[in-house]
């Protein structure tokens, strides 16, 4: 049986609250525990801020008719010294996983700014670094690297991103393999590859250049692209050298392979474009030319990009 909670003293209440949007009802409602007020924003990401005037503590949440866990959205609580300008402290993150009432609790915190923010994707809290290319291990792992810094890692998926010792370099693309390595590049430099996951990043003694992202697709084949005036370049089967595949020269940005074997490219500023089955040249989809960044594919085949 869970324990009674008590909850008071509201910090919404504590000033006006500012809504960054409103499409129904009022930011002040939540000031209060009236079930029938309420408020919706026009789009999410949303936030609440509230200005206690001095610094109050608060150190739980609740919220009760919400759609969040319909909406798959998450909550997050952050507080600050200066109305968010350079303080941005995140107090907690909760996903629901129902549209049932909840409370959740957290470490208690005093600022003077606190902020309720509906988020798409909910920040991990990690130390805010030059965070720039990902990967996810078939083990769960997850990587991330650092431009100018570490590649750190995330452990079965869960818990905090762990640096890894690794020399700081201009660390920019990260690829794991089916066979369990992982291939991380560095931007004017070498491609270096951690073998089945463990121990340090060994450079591969690949020619020096504009390296940016990586993707590793189903076959075990391991790509690499050059950004600005490069091509596209392939280690068959994950062994060997990274051979050109002769491209036309362009922007290339992002990379992904999908679990059809096809693989696609961005180019920023420029157009999509497809491998199909992993063989071939890569053709153009015809996209609206955008600032494409980087690339992912979900399981299902679905095909992400960002601007």
């Amino acid at each position: 049986m869970t324990a009674p909670m008590i909850v008071w003293d509201n910090r919404l209440a504590d000033a006006t609250p500012v809504a960054s949007s409103t499409a129904s009802g009022a930011a002040i409602n939540l000031a209060d525990f009236r079930p029938y007020t309420s408020w919706k924003p026009t789009t999410v990401p949303a936030t609440i801020t509230v200005d206690c005037v001095t610094a109050h503590s608060a150190d739980s949440l609740g919220l009760f008719n919400h759609d969040l866990f319909s909406g798959r959205y998450s909550v997050e609580v952050r507080g600050s010294t200066d109305n968010f300008v350079t303080s941005d402290v995140l107090a907690a993150t909760y996903t629901p996983t129902s549209n049932s009432p909840f409370i959740t609790t957290f470490t208690s915190a005093s600022y003077r700014y606190w902020r309720i923010g509906v988020v798409n994707f909910p920040s991990l809290g990690q130390t805010v670094r030059n965070w720039i290319g990902m990967a996810a291990a078939p083990n769960g792992n997850v990587y991330a690297c650092v431009y100018g810094g570490d590649i750190y890692m995330q452990t079965g998926g869960t818990g905090n991103f762990v640096a890894l010792g690794q020399t700081s370099r201009a660390w920019h693309g990260v690829a794991a393999a089916p066979n369990g390595n992982v291939y991380a590049s560095e931007n004017g430099g070498d491609i270096y590859m951690q073998t089945g996951g463990t121990g340090n990043f060994v450079a591969l003694g690949q020619t020096a250049r504009n390296w940016f992202s990586m993707a590793a697709a189903p076959n075990g084949n391991v790509y690499a692209l050059v950004y600005n005036s490069g091509d596209i370049y392939m280690q068959t089967g994950g062994t060997g050298n990274f051979v050109a595949l002769g491209q036309t020269v362009r922007s290339w940005y992002g990379i992904a392979a999908a679990p059809n074997g096809d693989v696609y490219a961005c180019v920023y500023g420029g157009d999509m474009y497809k491998q199909t089955g992993g063989a071939g040249n890569f053709v153009a989809l015809g996209q609206t030319g955008r600032t494409w960044w980087n690339m992912a594919v979900a399981p299902n085949g679905n095909v992400y990009i960002c601007v």
